[in-house]
């Protein structure tokens, strides 16, 4: 299972910062820079993002744009 970060409009983690700093070094995680994703609308962006996960189990963490992403995901 891989944590998934995905940010707000400004498609930076930074909301997330302090959260990450606290969790385990163990845990598979990662945040997401919004403009390094493929695509116009959510629906392109969470193509590309389903690229970057393939064949992953995910438990995604959203900031407010991202929620429409995580939907379309």
């Amino acid at each position: 299972m891989k944590l998934v970060f995905l940010p707000g409009l400004d498609g930076t983690d930074i909301l997330f910062n302090d959260l990450i700093k606290a969790l385990p070094k163990t845990l598979n995680y990662e945040a997401i820079y919004l403009p390094e994703l493929e695509g116009q609308d959510c629906s392109e962006q969470a193509v590309s993002l389903e690229k970057l996960t393939k064949e992953e189990i995910l438990f995604l963490v959203v900031e407010f744009y991202s929620g429409r992403l995580a939907y379309e995901l």
